[in-house]
C-alpha cells in the first residue's frame, strides 16, 4: 500500500507532472489543480492535498462541478 503525503497547492504543480509524465489518463474535467487558482478560486491556497492521482481528480471533479453550478 502507498503512503499518502500532505502536499500544497504549490507541490502538486510538481506532482501533476509526474503523474503525467508516468501516462497519467484524465477525464476531460482534468488537469493541474492550480489553473482553479487561475479561475479566481484562491481557497485552494490554504489547503494541503493528499499527492494521490485520485485526489487529483476528486479535486478537480468537485471544483468543475461547484463552477457550473454557480454559473
Amino acid at each position: 500500500m502507498k503512503t499518502l503525503h500532505k502536499i500544497t497547492l504549490e507541490e502538486w504543480d510538481n506532482r501533476y507532472k509526474q503523474l503525467k509524465d508516468s501516462g497519467l489518463n484524465e477525464p476531460v474535467y482534468g488537469g493541474p489543480l492550480s489553473r482553479h487558482i487561475e479561475d479566481g478560486d484562491l481557497r485552494l491556497l490554504s489547503l494541503q492535498f493528499d499527492d494521490s492521482p485520485e485526489s487529483l481528480d476528486l479535486w478537480n471533479f468537485l471544483l468543475t462541478e461547484e463552477d457550473s453550478i454557480t454559473m
